[in-house]
């Protein structure tokens, strides 16, 4: 590149500055902290064995069937993030269902993952986490693929950075708690059905009211309130 334009300036990829800035912002959370490394090890579990991938893509789901291959986190792709929240949520039915199967192999490492990752799964707080994270990903997904494109204009990126904080903030309200709980719980009432019959169970867990973290509340441009 010096060779071609000696006087051009170095300047740092921020679409890969947003991706970590938005990690270490996420990986501050501890049920999306969970959810996220459940993602990773369900992706490593399932599409690690033919045998088990296998299994995984014959499995049968009621209603729409859209099968969506697992996908591995990555550091500096924000897509793939999205990408395999997606996925898992999607997938949800199909993924209970095969580590159900694999939970009685006879193979001791996969009887024992699987088991892990069954007990990980069935809890309505990575259920939370996965609903929490697929509005998450899905608002600042776009935002990341313009930043990371051939032709970026920064008037444009400015304009776009500031309609996703601005959707953001719009989800940091009581409505749109009420709606990804009541997602979340639909999902764990699936999930009961799905578990009939086998010797685990959905654990409950009350909806959560704590404050937001420092670097969330950042995020979205708020600040937590001084008690008096």
């Amino acid at each position: 590149m010096e060779e071609c334009s000696p006087l051009g300036i170095y300047v740092h990829c921020y679409g890969h500055v947003l991706n970590l800035a938005l990690k270490d912002t996420v990986t501050q959370i501890e049920p999306l902290r969970n959810a996220l490394g459940t993602f990773q090890a369900l992706y490593n579990f399932l599409e690690a064995s033919p045998k088990r991938h296998a299994l995984f893509s014959d499995t049968d789901m009621q209603g729409e069937d859209l099968k969506l291959t697992l996908k591995s986190l990555s550091t500096t792709r924000w897509s793939c993030w999205w990408e395999a929240a997606k996925a898992v949520h999607g997938q949800m039915e199909r993924i209970v269902k095969a580590l159900l199967t694999l939970s009685s192999d006879k193979d001791p490492k996969t009887y024992s993952e699987s088991r892990a990752l069954l007990n990980a799964i069935c809890d309505l707080e990575f259920v939370f986490g996965l609903c929490v994270l697929k509005v998450i990903l899905s608002n600042t997904s776009s935002l990341c693929r313009y930043l990371q494109g051939k032709t970026v204009d920064v008037i444009s990126a400015r304009r776009n950075a500031n309609l996703t904080i601005q959707t953001l903030r719009q989800c940091r309200s009581e409505e749109s708690f009420k709606s990804v709980w009541q997602l979340a719980s639909a999902m764990g009432l699936k999930m009961k059905n799905w578990l009939t019959n086998s010797q685990f169970e959905l654990r409950e867990t009350r909806a959560p009211r704590q404050t937001p973290s420092c670097r969330l509340q950042t995020l979205v441009g708020k600040t937590r309130s001084k008690k008096a």
